[in-house]
């Protein structure tokens, strides 16, 4: 994750002009907090395999989703000011479409007679930027709006939509369109230099205390947020089985035959957002029961925790509901905390659900 120097150089001189106002006045001390932040969701096949060859068993499915945040920062009385590296990738798709890839890629049989109805639509984007938040608290109530702006690189956004028709177990042709931008072509295995992109987001957290004991907190991501690409590469085509051979095994190989336009141009990008709402109830004797959702565009997703403490520790037995079932562990001590939970906690190779989360805040 290599940071800008010129956006850590601002936060480094923020930062200092900060310590020194905070040096000079009493009160409550400022906090450093440094959080990192992964999860990681792929509804077909493990989430190592919808990156790489599709290998594994195939459970269907027609959403994918990934999210991995860094940030560092401080609060101060009302005023947070942080640095963070964000990296959030969204896929919709239909099960037609989930399951040819699986099945090509497997070097599978192919059923023979049937249209399949393919249709694929994506957002990728990477950035890095700087969060000046407020906190707004009342009696039980507490809000704390934040502005984000944005360097962006690597971009993947668009669509692709279509049809294929089996005709026989290795064989099978295809007719699709697709419009999109892209760094990395994931479609055709074509790279181009890394565009780059400026932009904003607003986003809320906030916290809620109902009733003694229980407390409701959330945050909620890009709530309005754009960036803007003055050049990104896209292509705009018809893409066919026009051309193709086969394998030793006789199993159909593509070159795909392409017609359309390909150059570069501007995209006013909306991000995607996306919510974190938590519910906590503390109860005698330190137990605390935790309810968590994490809510996409394409989907979400729920987990439970049971946490009690252990002498100055802290430990937490966590499971994810739904939309498939996993267990994990969580710790805290003092202002450090880390969790781990997945369907596959021992052999994460084979994880479809992935939560990893680690975070420190220390007072000044």
């Amino acid at each position: 994750m290599p940071a800008d120097p010129r956006l850590l150089l601002i936060t480094l001189a923020l930062l200092s002009t900060l310590h020194s106002h905070v040096s000079a006045k009493d009160g409550e001390p400022p906090q450093i907090y440094l959080h990192t932040d992964h999860f990681l969701y792929s509804a077909p096949v493990s989430v190592d395999a919808f990156t790489s060859d599709w290998h594994g068993p195939y459970q269907g499915g027609e959403w994918a989703v990934a999210l991995n945040e860094v940030e560092m920062g401080i609060h101060y009385q009302e005023w947070q000011l942080g640095y963070l590296y964000r990296h959030q990738a969204e896929a919709r798709f239909s099960a037609d479409s989930a399951r040819l890839v699986y099945l090509t890629r497997n070097h599978l049989p192919l059923p023979t007679g049937e249209e399949l109805a393919l249709d694929l639509k994506v957002q990728q984007v990477i950035t890095r930027g700087l969060r000046l938040g407020r906190r707004w608290q009342w009696e039980h109530l507490g809000l704390t709006p934040s502005l984000l702006l944005w360097q962006a690189e690597r971009i993947t956004d668009g669509a692709l939509s279509g049809h294929a028709s089996v005709v026989g177990d290795k064989d099978y042709d295809y007719q699709v369109a697709v419009d999109y931008h892209y760094t990395e072509d994931g479609l055709f295995g074509r790279e181009n230099p890394a565009p780059t992109g400026t932009g904003y987001s607003l986003e809320l957290s906030g916290s809620w205390q109902p009733v003694e004991r229980l407390d409701l907190s959330w945050q909620l991501r890009n709530l309005y947020g754009f960036i803007d690409w003055p050049e990104a590469p896209r292509t705009r085509a018809e893409v066919t089985s026009a051309t193709k051979h086969y394998d030793s095994d006789g199993y159909v190989v593509y070159s795909p035959s392409m017609s359309g336009w390909e150059g570069y141009d501007a995209l006013h990008q909306r991000l995607r957002p996306s919510a974190q709402v938590v519910a906590e109830w503390h109860g005698a004797d330190g137990v605390r029961l935790r309810g968590e959702a994490l809510l996409f565009q394409q989907g979400g997703v729920a987990m439970l925790e049971y946490a009690r403490p252990v002498g100055s520790v802290e430990i937490g037995l966590q499971a994810a509901l739904a939309p498939v079932v996993g267990y994990g562990l969580g710790v805290r001590w003092r202002g450090v905390q880390a969790r781990l939970l997945s369907d596959k906690p021992t052999d994460l190779h084979a994880a479809r659900l992935i939560a990893l989360s680690a975070g420190v805040v220390l007072r000044w």
